[in-house]
């Protein structure tokens, strides 16, 4: 599920609809988490589909570290890739703000760690990696991780609507990380092993 303070936008020809902040997100927000509406598609469902629906499901979904494709019921699935993110996942099931989000910014994420295919990059920046693969992701882990570790103490500062919707083992494990008990979970730690 979305922060409640997001809305969808039309964002570019390039890139289409996106989701852009609607009041102030401070970094450090929990700004998705999983639900129970979203819908886990195993290799064997997504294999069975017929191909316009698998069309659907490769351009919304994304892979979880199980090899299911998850489609988002809601507004997450229109989160847009951006070589330079505003938001950060990491190894805990959630995607958290990376910079202070003003209203009518857009919520970004590096796709590189659970894109089940490859794409063609339209972010823009002038860093663009031009193609998006997990398997080119490797060398990006250390990045993320900075990232994330960076926002993580703030998860106890800022308001966390999204809180409830995360797992118990992943509020204990933040929890447990916030009061310097165990190290701060890497993007490993939910995707498990990056080729690169």
């Amino acid at each position: 599920m979305m922060h409640p303070d997001t809305r969808l936008a039309w964002i570019s020809d390039a890139v289409g609809h996106g989701v852009v902040a609607t009041r102030p997100i401070p970094a450090g927000t929990i700004v998705w988490a999983p639900d129970p509406l979203d819908r886990r598609i195993t290799a064997a469902e997504f294999t069975a589909l017929p191909d316009l629906m698998k069309t659907e499901v490769e351009h919304f979904a994304y892979a979880d570290q199980d090899g299911n494709r998850v489609l988002a019921w809601d507004r997450a699935r229109y989160v847009n890739h951006a070589c330079a993110p505003t938001c950060v996942s990491a190894g805990y099931d959630c995607n958290v703000a990376a910079v202070d989000l003003a209203p009518g910014d857009q919520l970004t994420d590096d796709y590189g760690s659970y894109l089940p295919g490859r794409m063609t990059c339209a972010c823009g920046h002038p860093a663009c990696r031009g193609v998006i693969s997990r398997d080119l992701a490797g060398p990006l882990v250390a990045g993320w991780d900075t990232r994330f570790r960076a926002v993580f103490p703030a998860i106890a500062r800022v308001p966390q609507p999204l809180w409830p919707l995360l797992t118990p083992a992943d509020q204990a494990r933040i929890a447990e990380a916030l009061a310097g008990h165990a190290p701060v979970a890497s993007i490993r730690d939910l995707i498990g092993h990056l080729p690169g």
